[in-house]
């Protein structure tokens, strides 16, 4: 709540802040089980590795097996945080776990949007949309967005420059 109120006293209006974010679906949300899970399998095959080469007992290793199942919750609430928004003015950006972040960028401060896409978000029709800004830490990004909804954000908020590079 505290939160909330500073928030909507910087920006001056607290739509964005209390703004309903637009999931970005299930292509995004297995992603974040894939990295994390995928990340933790090959760390516990890795942590498990050394002590069985060195010749310990197989069930030495099994309190390591745990990491993947760790993971699980981790990786649910990395999904359910993915976000975005347009309320007010502002584009609102989410993401993260633990250390969960909001960003706000006031649309007439985006000079500029890049869409970026590795090889495994283009396979899953996903992508990193940056808006590009002359302030603070220069860009805000919405990560893992299905693409056509990407370029929507992009289109709705500076029309004059998306509408030319669209079929």
């Amino acid at each position: 709540a505290v939160v909330q109120r500073a928030g909507a006293a910087v920006l001056g209006t607290d739509a964005p802040v209390r703004a309903e974010l637009t999931r970005h679906g299930p292509a995004a949300s297995r992603r974040r089980y894939t990295r994390a899970v995928g990340t933790a399998v090959v760390l516990a095959a890795a942590v498990a590795a050394v002590p069985l080469a060195l010749g310990a007992p197989w069930w030495s290793v099994l309190p390591v097996l745990v990491l993947p199942l760790l993971a699980l919750p981790l990786a649910a609430d990395r999904a359910r945080g993915l976000g975005h928004a347009l309320a007010d003015g502002h584009v609102v950006a989410r993401s993260g776990t633990l250390a969960r972040r909001r960003d706000h960028l006031e649309v007439d401060h985006v000079i500029g949007w890049n869409l970026r896409a590795t090889w495994f978000q283009r396979r899953l029709g996903l992508t990193s949309l940056v808006a590009t800004t002359a302030g603070g830490p220069q860009s805000v990004t919405v990560i893992d967005v299905p693409e056509p909804l990407a370029v929507a954000l992009a289109a709705e908020t500076l029309p004059h420059v998306v509408r030319q590079f669209l079929a």
